[in-house]
Formats: structure tokens, C-alpha cells, sequence
């Protein structure tokens, strides 16, 4: 990892480029980092080429259009380098400004808006609550990842690979060294590395409910576990792929198998759940542990028909049940709202949870009483 942290302030205030730099340089801007390495582009023009040359962990970037004039409301300089710099790159944005209100609606997690007011109080704030998120320590990560691999790596095994196709398998391996320093084992360490509380060994065996999905979808077209969202014959709800994925990859499929989803709050076991929570009563070990079954993909009855997919920020609570199938023509699907798709092995237990329930044999139960009175007569084998 670098040992120091690199930011860049995009501002035509020289004064204020100088207390933002020397805070960051001495070690206050973040003091939990440290000090930081920082550069000074005092126009907008300047600073586009500088993006293109130089890594960069957090931009502090003015509003102001660049001018000898006394204030003026022109924030137009500022959301243009904004917008050059999302077509580069990803990199954290911290607005500071006397223009905040042209910036407010824009604010996520990694895109922050001081008003100059603040001062650097404020700024230390808000560069604070993008650090915690955690984000630029993870792409330093991937970054240094990337850097062992090519120096550590490839360049001793270069020589190696004889053939244009065996230089090939080395990109192929990088991407596949990225994707697993990735998983979910891979950023736990990672993560426990940076500090952050992170599950015991017993709780290593759960994840996190956002780890079976991947948003946005990856590939262009529809695929097996996306889940969509959409109407079809009048019945505007979720829906989940099941036609297997190598009739995708062949491009087989003319018309797409669906399994219809059931929002979670619409189930008996967790009406029965909220019944208790709303009436201020314990909650039964009954209704508890029914809706725990449910949602173990344990119901009941006929447990292999349905498969619970956990609720996100972006999706919410869902029952997935194989009774209810839909077949749609693969134009039709395409113009679905693809909500997400489940990701490996999860999409695998989905299509063999579904081919359990639909290869299943029913025979007739054998009569137990014949054998447990030839068992108490003691002739078990008469």
C-alpha cells in the first residue's frame, strides 16, 4: 500500500489552496491517515490533464468559475470538471464551495458538499465520512493486488509462456486473481486488516445478504437468476430466470421460463411475525420459528417449492415459489427492469433447489406397521 495518501484541490483561491494544502500535508486534514501528498491545480483546465497523468485517492474540488469579478452564482466551471472527471475515472469528490446549493442533490456516500462557511472543520468532516465508507482503502486494495501480480508474477513468468496463447492465460489469471481478492473471505481479511470489526470464526460461515447478488447487472442481456421487474399478463410483480444459461450462451432461447416472487410482508408466517410486534406481545416461539423456516428455505410444507432471496437497499424481501411459472417471449424479458442477479453459487441452488422440486417421484409410503409387528414378533426377515 502507499505509504501516503494523494489528493488533489481544484480551487482558484490561493489562500484557501494553501490552508487546504498545508492541512493535508501536516497531517490534519484526516488524522487518523496521517499526512497526505497533495497537489494544487488553481483552474479547471489545468487540473483535466493532471487526472489523466496522476492517481489520485479523494478530490477537493470549487464550484466557482475561475474570474477576477467579485462572487458570482456561475457554478457552471465546477459541474463541467465534475462531470469530465466521472468520464475518466472513479475517484471521491469532495465539493468545497460557497455554491452548495447547486451541489446538494448530487451528495452520496463518496460525493460530499461543504459549504465554504464551514471551514476546514467541516471539510475534515465530510472527508472523514468518505474514508469510513471504506471505499478508497478498498481501491488501493485492488490497485496494489493488480501491482503484485504484474511485478511478483507475470514478469518472471513472461519468458515462460512461449505462445501469443499463453500470454493470454496470464490475463486471464489477473482476472481471476482480482475476482477472488474480491470474494467475500478475501475482503473480510482485508477489512479486519483496516481496523474494522469484522464476524468471528462461527459467523465466517454466514454472509451478508447483499453478497448473493451482483447490481448493476454485468452482462447486456437477460440471464439465468436475473431477477426482473415487471407485468406479465397483468400481474405486475418480480420475477426470477430459470432458463439454464448455457441455452443463453448458444442463444437458444425464444421464450424465457420465470418463477414468480412473493414479497416477503405478504406471507402468513411474517403477518403472523408482525401480529405480535404490533400488538406490543412476545413474540411466540411458534410464529418464530415459523418464520425463521421460512426464511432457512425450511417451510413447512413443501419447503423445495420456495427459496427466500434476502431484501437489500435495492430490492426488497422476497419468496421465490416454483408452483408459479410463466413462460415470456425473450423480447419481452429484455424489456424488463433487471433488478439484479444472483451470483455464484447461488444461482447454481436456485436451478437445483427448482429441479428437485420438479424432478421429485411420489410413491405410494410403505406400510410401517407390517414391518414394526414382524419387528416385535422378532421374524424381520419372515
Amino acid at each position: 500500500m502507499p505509504s501516503k495518501w494523494r489528493v488533489l484541490i481544484i480551487e482558484d483561491d490561493e489562500n484557501i489552496c494553501s490552508q487546504v494544502k498545508d492541512d493535508a500535508t501536516l497531517g490534519r486534514l484526516l488524522p487518523d491517515v496521517g499526512k497526505m501528498q497533495a497537489e494544487v491545480c488553481q483552474t479547471f483546465d489545468s487540473a483535466l490533464p493532471l487526472l489523466d497523468s496522476t492517481r489520485f485517492d479523494f478530490l477537493i474540488l470549487d464550484l466557482g468559475k475561475n474570474q477576477d469579478a467579485v462572487f458570482s452564482e456561475d457554478a457552471s466551471g465546477g459541474l463541467n470538471i465534475f462531470e469530465e472527471i466521472k468520464k475518466r475515472r472513479f475517484v471521491p469528490v469532495v465539493f468545497y464551495t460557497a455554491l452548495a446549493h447547486h451541489v446538494r442533490d448530487l451528495e452520496t456516500a463518496f460525493v460530499r458538499v461543504v459549504e465554504k462557511t464551514e471551514g476546514l472543520p467541516g471539510l475534515r468532516r465530510e472527508i472523514k465520512r468518505v474514508f469510513e465508507t471504506g471505499l478508497p482503502n478498498l481501491l488501493q486494495h485492488i490497485e496494489e493486488e493488480q501491482r503484485k501480480y504484474m511485478w511478483d508474477f507475470v514478469e518472471n513468468s513472461w519468458h515462460d509462456a512461449k505462445s501469443c496463447y499463453e500470454k493470454a492465460d496470464l490475463t486471464y489469471l489477473l482476472a481471476r486473481r482480482l475476482a477472488h481478492s474480491l470474494r467475500e473471505c478475501s475482503v473480510r481479511r482485508f477489512l479486519k486488516a483496516q481496523g474494522v470489526p469484522t464476524p468471528g470464526p462461527e459467523e465466517v460461515k454466514k454472509i451478508h445478504p447483499v453478497e448473493m447478488y451482483i447490481k448493476p447487472v454485468i452482462d447486456s442481456h437477460v440471464m439465468t437468476g436475473d431477477i426482473l421487474k415487471g407485468t406479465v399478463n397483468g400481474d405486475d410483480a418480480h420475477w426470477v430466470v430459470l432458463t439454464p444459461s448455457c441455452d443463453f450462451e448458444h442463444q437458444k432461447v425464444e421464450q424465457v421460463l420465470l418463477a414468480k416472487c412473493f414479497l416477503l410482508e405478504k406471507q402468513s408466517e411474517y403477518t403472523k411475525y408482525c401480529s405480535y410486534l404490533k400488538n406490543g406481545k412476545k413474540v411466540s416461539n411458534i410464529a418464530g420459528n415459523e418464520l425463521s423456516r421460512l426464511l432457512s428455505d425450511n417451510r413447512k410444507t413443501q419447503p423445495e417449492r420456495f427459496k427466500f432471496l434476502p431484501g437489500t437497499f435495492f430490492l426488497p424481501n422476497l419468496v421465490v415459489d416454483f408452483q408459479f411459472l410463466v413462460q415470456v417471449p425473450l423480447a419481452v424479458a429484455e424489456k424488463m427492469n433487471r433488478e439484479a442477479t444472483l451470483d455464484s453459487p447461488y444461482v447454481e441452488a436456485l436451478l437445483a433447489r427448482f429441479s428437485r422440486y420438479y424432478g421429485r417421484l411420489g410413491v405410494p409410503n410403505l406400510d410401517i406397521e407390517i414391518v414394526m409387528g414382524r419387528l416385535s414378533s422378532g421374524g424381520g426377515n419372515d
